[in-house]
């Protein structure tokens, strides 16, 4: 088994996540259970929002679909292609 080393991350915070949100993650974890958050940027977003944003446009929403929902779709789309 492959193992992942993530010491390069040890001590590194963005302050993107508050204690509000570090509350929150905690409330939904077990007791004696470890979690890990993790935050990631889409570097194509940035130049494509500051790109419509000169054309005149505004970012009126963003969101995220659940990969498990990304899943289940392409699962039931190549289930119909048979």
């Amino acid at each position: 088994m492959a193992s992942l080393d993530l010491a390069v991350f040890e001590g590194v915070e963005s302050g993107l996540l508050d204690d509000d949100d570090l509350g929150q993650a905690a409330s939904v974890i077990a007791p004696g259970s470890a979690a890990g958050l993790l935050v990631y940027e889409n570097t194509w977003a940035g130049p494509f929002v500051s790109a419509m944003r000169r054309a005149g446009a505004d970012v009126v929403a963003s969101g995220r679909i659940p990969a498990d929902d990304v899943l289940k779709m392409l699962d039931a789309l190549e289930s119909a292609d048979r």
